[in-house]
């Protein structure tokens, strides 16, 4: 559940991020590592709540794996992480939390809320504007099977692929993929709410875990467009 939001960052806010996206870039790299560190800020100072212990481990992570693919952006674009510097939107909404245990951890549970809330709301700016400029066209596919036979009979550029799909997970069809002529070069994207990162890497299979946000997606499927791009110009 995310908090609503009072007032809305202006529409024109995602095309002043995109005129400098490395900054913004740099930047959102920035958020999803200390996103990361207050969820564990919270695991090391309230130990004593375990309904809160597992969930702020596992937001942790999930924010971490978050800057790590933002840092591989990052990086592809020649650029370097920036110095930690103090936010003075978050400094403000600090000077709201009260004193007192109780108090604070409440009151620092609302901040986060909130921080992430509209942060939320500004990377669906971004999305929108980013999907504005695309040319590419989707198709959904509900199964393996329907993937298979489509596929069979109309290339495509990249395949966005759940691990888990009715009758079967997403290893199974691209291991099909593979070994059929037509479908055995094209792009696969995972999407997976399982941990399977340890076969995934050892596969050398990109993938996006769950929950992921669509700046992620749209960010990772353009990175893996271009490639498919350059494979074609060069072959």
């Amino acid at each position: 559940m995310m908090l609503s939001l009072k007032s809305t960052t202006p529409a024109d806010w995602a095309q002043f991020a995109l005129r400098d996206f490395d900054t913004f870039l740099i930047d959102h790299a920035s958020c999803e590592r200390k996103a990361s560190a207050v969820g564990m800020s919270f695991v090391v100072r309230y130990p004593d709540r375990s309904r809160l212990v597992e969930q702020m481990i596992q937001f942790s992570r999930e924010e971490l794996e978050h800057f790590h693919q933002v840092y591989r952006l990052i990086a592809q674009r020649g650029l370097q992480l920036a110095p930690d510097e103090e936010d003075p939107y978050v400094n403000l909404l600090m000077r709201e939390v009260r004193t007192g245990r109780d108090e604070r951890f409440l009151d620092r549970l609302l901040v986060s809320a909130l921080i992430e809330a509209r942060g939320a709301e500004r990377i669906a700016l971004i999305a929108d504007a980013l999907e504005d400029e695309t040319d590419a066209r989707t198709l959904i596919l509900h199964n393996g099977s329907d993937a298979m036979r489509f596929l069979a009979e109309h290339p495509i550029d990249l395949l966005i692929l759940d691990y888990q799909l009715p009758g079967a997970n997403g290893i199974d069809v691209y291991d099909a993929m593979r070994r059929h002529p037509r479908t055995q070069h094209t792009p696969v994207l995972f999407i997976t709410a399982n941990d399977k990162r340890a076969e995934f890497h050892r596969r050398g299979l990109t993938y996006i875990r769950k929950p992921f946000n669509l700046f992620e997606l749209l960010t990772t499927v353009s990175a893996r467009l271009d490639e498919r791009r350059r494979q074609s110009a060069s072959s």
